[in-house]
């Protein structure tokens, strides 16, 4: 799709960028629309995490891009290519290079902009427990009741009532089976967190460490491994370097990974790495390590930075990053105390 949009903005074999361009749009515009009408997806990801699109809104999308197709196929023999044919091909060659090149780069050292709800800077405590003003906390449902009861010539009554009826209808001779008669309407959807799946456990022990996750000050390294059997190690020996680091200067350390006990402490004993591991639900650190390994810095619920595990910081980064945090809230203390002096 990338190359197709740079293939028409130069002109550049214009008929077979139209012709494919049309076919995918007549293609999507269909699996949009049969999405959307079933409620087959609830986010068609054309965007990633930059736009989040609703089913109808994708299918809207793309009959707004079937009309600007439209339009340029009626037009075709207006465009004119801004490059020779030679030239034209050699730009498509470096345009397609690029382009893969930027995703596997942005997929081996993490995007270059990152839109996750676990991007740097964040606080995951405050996205997970805030609801934006203007947004409900809630879904608003309107409740509705098929009850029955039997009718004089034998037969069976039904009747669809709302709650504000039901104990009426009730003191009728009305009944109601349990299984059948709520019906439930969504209304108004309520704010739903980008961050709503976040648990920690310690297997070992049965404790959830969600909240001394969350609800702490400390510094604090999470290294993410979703898929524990496939992780890149190859910085290995950094990260047993920067784990010693952060024992030493009382960071908290937190090995994350969907896996059973047995192998998250066999992987640990066989890498010789001086850190617990804990389970997690798997689409969460999906979420949140798009490379297998990610390794987090966080200042409590904050995210001071973020490395894919294959490109780790050095310790004077770390420790540049931990004195930048400390000062920061030394800067606010300060402040706070002059404020309350005045």
């Amino acid at each position: 799709e990338v190359l197709l949009g740079l293939a028409m903005i130069i002109g550049w074999n214009i008929r077979w960028t139209i012709g494919i361009t049309a076919a995918l749009i007549v293609f999507f515009t269909f699996l949009t629309g049969y999405s959307a009408y079933f409620n087959k997806v609830t986010d068609c990801g054309c965007f990633g995490d930059f736009i989040k699109l609703k089913p109808w809104h994708s299918f809207y999308k793309d009959l707004v891009l079937l009309g600007l197709v439209g339009l340029m196929i009626g037009g075709m023999k207006h465009n004119v290519p801004w490059f020779s044919k030679p030239f034209g091909i050699k730009l498509m060659g470096v345009l397609t290079v690029l382009t893969l090149w930027f995703g596997v780069y942005c997929y081996r050292y993490l995007p270059v902009w990152d839109f996750l709800p676990y991007k740097v800077g964040n606080n995951i405590l405050k996205i997970m427990t805030e609801v934006p003003p203007g947004q409900r906390s809630s879904d608003s449902i309107e409740i509705s009741w098929v009850l029955y009861k039997p009718s004089a010539n034998g037969g069976i009554d039904s009747i669809t009532c709302s709650t504000s009826e039901f104990a009426k209808k009730m003191e009728e001779g009305y009944q109601y089976d349990d299984l059948k008669s709520q019906r439930r309407k969504l209304v108004i959807e309520g704010y739903k967190s980008p961050i709503h799946d976040f648990a920690i456990n310690d297997d070992a022990t049965g404790v959830d460490m969600k909240d001394t996750f969350l609800q702490t000050s400390q510094f604090q390294l999470a290294y993410v491994i979703p898929y524990l059997e496939s992780a890149n190690l190859l910085d290995i020996v950094e990260l047993r370097e920067i784990l010693k680091w952060a024992q030493k200067e009382g960071v908290r350390v937190y090995g994350l990974s969907a896996v059973s006990q047995t192998p998250a402490n066999e992987f640990v004993k066989k890498y010789e790495l001086p850190m617990k591991m804990y389970s997690a639900d798997q689409k969460m650190l999906i979420t949140m390590a798009r490379y297998n390994p990610t390794l987090y810095l966080l200042k409590g619920p904050v995210v001071l930075g973020k490395w894919s595990g294959v490109d780790l910081p050095s310790l004077k980064a770390l420790e540049k990053l931990k004195k930048k945090a400390m000062g920061e809230k030394t800067g606010l203390a300060k402040m706070l105390s002059r404020l309350k002096k005045s």
